[in-house]
């Protein structure tokens, strides 16, 4: 390339970062917040502020990063803090990050909102490798992130280095990559090793984590997932519907109706179609649990001795039981997985290497973010309220922060 089309390559490449900056910038300030806990209908309040100027930094922040929010999902955790029931994945007590998701202009009330991207707009300190017009993803839980901008040390938001491209080419839906990404990424990483042709068994298989976790054992691991998902109330074409866009876009390697296996005879017939799938004609060794309850059961009747389940959600609201002889006989290991401490306890350099993996598999690899259904901050009522069951596909709510 000549140094004339290299300068009009980068003269390009910054026109492109300035249009989404300007396409992307809020007109006023706003937010989601709540001042005591309870059932998010109820106590969580949009506040709109359009005299507001966010520009300076808190005087608490020193070095410190100003980042101008694009989108940010609305996820399980985040009901269940402002529920009250959500703990702090962080261990130790730091007064100036607590103050983060505390708004800092409406006292006593305190920010919604755990993940998101955006835009870094200003910068004053020591930003390390953050710098002003860098597209950034949130990297710790529990900031606030259901606003039009905030300020935060640069240490917690993690930079992507192709992430005008990925808000050219997804928009809206890149924001869900890092935790559902993440979270199916180590659980199928870091509890089992597994090789090219085995199976990994999940339930709720159409669910954020699940739609990522079948792609990435397939395209990244080379394993075959099996998923397992609730016919519910869905008529007979919504639910082919749905086993099409599991086995096509999510790359699974089967989709059962859990309410099709109550009984011992179809457990067994489910279990020969596992070995059928698998490289070994072994019974799978993982398994992944969002749901608890007869579901959980059911994954633990379909591992092989000294299989491992891992929990990450418990949509059912129901324990998790197994039986005494699985346990002593079967030796069956159950563990569980937190993102949000994943991501408080390991480094830096680590979170990075994560989300840029996420992103490379997005952009490069095939893998395809699950479906969204998006709101304005302003329509919290209406994302609060929507019934993912009208839709044959679940989508995710995702909060549009730029009015």
């Amino acid at each position: 390339r000549t140094p004339a089309n290299m300068q009009a390559s980068k003269l390009t490449t910054t026109l492109k970062s300035a249009m989404i900056g300007a396409k992307s910038r809020s007109r006023f300030y706003h937010e989601l917040s709540f001042s005591r806990h309870g059932e998010p209908a109820k106590v969580l309040e949009y506040v709109n502020l359009p005299d507001v100027n966010d520009e300076e930094p808190p005087s608490y922040l020193e070095d410190a990063v100003r980042v101008q929010m694009w989108d940010a999902p609305l996820n399980p955790a985040d009901i269940n803090t402002i529920q009250g029931r959500y703990p702090s994945a962080f261990q130790e007590k730091d007064e100036d990050r607590d103050r983060i998701h505390k708004s800092r202009f409406e006292p006593g009330m305190t920010v919604a909102g755990s993940e998101g991207w955006g835009r870094v707009t200003n910068v004053v300190g020591e930003s390390g490798p953050v710098k002003v017009g860098d597209v950034v993803v949130v990297g710790q839980p529990g900031l606030g992130t259901f606003r039009s901008s905030f300020w935060t040390p640069a240490s917690s938001v993690l930079p992507l280095e192709q992430g005008h491209q990925l808000k050219e080419v997804l928009g809206s839906q890149a924001c869900t990559i890092p935790q559902l990404g993440g979270t199916a990424l180590r659980m199928l990483r870091d509890f089992v090793s597994l090789s090219p042709g085995d199976v990994v068994l999940q339930n709720a298989g159409n669910s954020g984590v699940g739609f990522m976790a079948s792609q990435l054992g397939n395209l990244l691991l080379g394993v075959n997932v099996v998923s397992t998902a609730r016919r519910g109330s869905r008529t007979p074409h919504q639910w082919d519907e749905l086993v099409r866009h599991l086995m096509t876009d999510g790359k699974c390697a089967l989709i059962v109706a859990e309410e099709d296996l109550t009984d011992r005879e179809a457990i067994k017939m489910f279990q020969r179609e596992l070995r059928s799938l698998s490289k070994s004609g072994e019974l799978p060794s993982l398994a992944l649990n969002a749901v608890g309850g007869e579901s959980a059961s059911t994954l633990c009747k379909c591992l092989q001795i000294g299989g491992t389940m891992v929990t990450y959600g418990g949509m059912s609201m129901k324990p998790v039981v197994v039986s005494t002889p699985q346990l002593i006989f079967r030796d069956l290991r159950l563990k569980g997985y937190w993102h949000s401490r994943w991501m408080v306890q390991n480094s830096q350099a680590a979170r990075q290497e994560q989300v840029d993996e996420l992103v490379n598999a997005v952009l490069h690899e095939n893998v395809v973010c699950p479906p969204i259904k998006e709101f304005a901050l302003s329509q919290v009522t209406d994302a609060l309220t929507y019934d993912f069951s009208v839709d044959a596909i679940r989508r995710k709510v995702v909060f549009r922060c730029v009015e």
